[in-house]
């Protein structure tokens, strides 16, 4: 009976490790995900006082699996001196990496009544730059609430042995990945 047993043991093996020998999960190279975020920040700029405004956004990022970043950000910024008063509104473009990113945006002051452009950094948790108007510019530094952007590195593709089909084990990752 032991050996009947040891038998079926071994075969179970030998027949397992080769049904499975096609299932290779791997990090696939091109692979992204997209990440919505909203944030809420706090912004103090070169404009003459000491508040800060409170900024309201949400950026949409794609990252991709090896870290490049890039996306949008909308924020509005409400100055807080006398109550909450709408101050700028700005859409901005972002490319980097997953740990820091350039922009360039453009927006309108609402209380200087004039549009802007607006150049910075962007890092985990601070945003550093300047928006600049015709004749004048304001540097600014806010702490907000955004996190480092995550690289998928769970959007492992599974590939089958059986017609070099293929699949993500993830949902939120897109990429193609030829099996042949």
């Amino acid at each position: 009976m032991k050996k009947i047993l040891l038998l079926c043991a071994v075969f179970a093996a030998f027949a397992g490790s080769t049904a499975m020998a096609g299932f290779t999960p791997y990090a696939l190279n091109g692979s992204s995900q997209t990440v919505n975020r909203g944030y809420v920040g706090l912004k103090w700029s070169t404009s003459g006082t000491l508040t800060p405004a409170l900024v309201l956004g949400v950026v949409s990022a794609n990252v991709t699996s090896d870290a490049n970043t890039t996306g949008a950000d909308l924020s509005v910024s409400l100055d807080m001196t006398n109550g909450l008063a709408l101050a700028k509104c700005k859409i901005s473009y972002m490319g980097g990496n997953n740990t820091a990113q350039g922009e360039v945006g453009l927006g309108y002051d609402f209380q200087k009544k004039a549009p802007l452009l607006g150049l910075g950094v962007n890092t985990p948790y601070l945003n550093v730059g300047a928006d600049i108007y015709r004749n004048d510019y304001e540097l600014f530094a806010q702490i907000d609430t955004l996190d480092q952007f995550a690289s998928p590195q769970n959007c492992g593709l599974v590939s089958s042995p059986v017609g070099g089909t293929s699949y993500y084990q993830t949902s939120n990752c897109t990429g193609t990945q030829s099996v042949w």
